[in-house]
């Protein structure tokens, strides 16, 4: 959904990236599981977020509804790592 998204400058990426972080608080389980997406795209851009992005998928995996969750686990397979 993602791939076709290209490395935006320094600033864009600053603003996407804090767009994203906000919608990784959303009630709305949809988004949510959206912004997990978005900021895996964020990873290939920066690879520095990926720790983040690991621990972040940990740590929501098992109090995440379905949706979510099978977004943290194609995310996980997809950057190979493990939710455990």
């Amino acid at each position: 959904m993602f791939d076709y998204i290209q490395k935006p400058g320094a600033n864009g990426l600053w603003h996407l990236e804090t767009f994203v972080r906000q919608q990784l608080n959303s009630q709305n389980h949809y988004v949510k599981a959206w912004a997990f997406q978005a900021f895996s795209r964020l990873v290939s851009f920066e690879p520095g977020f990926k720790e983040e992005l690991v621990l972040l998928c940990r740590e929501k995996y098992q109090f995440s509804p379905a949706a979510t969750q099978a977004r943290t686990r194609a995310i996980a397979k997809r950057l190979n790592f493990s939710l455990s």
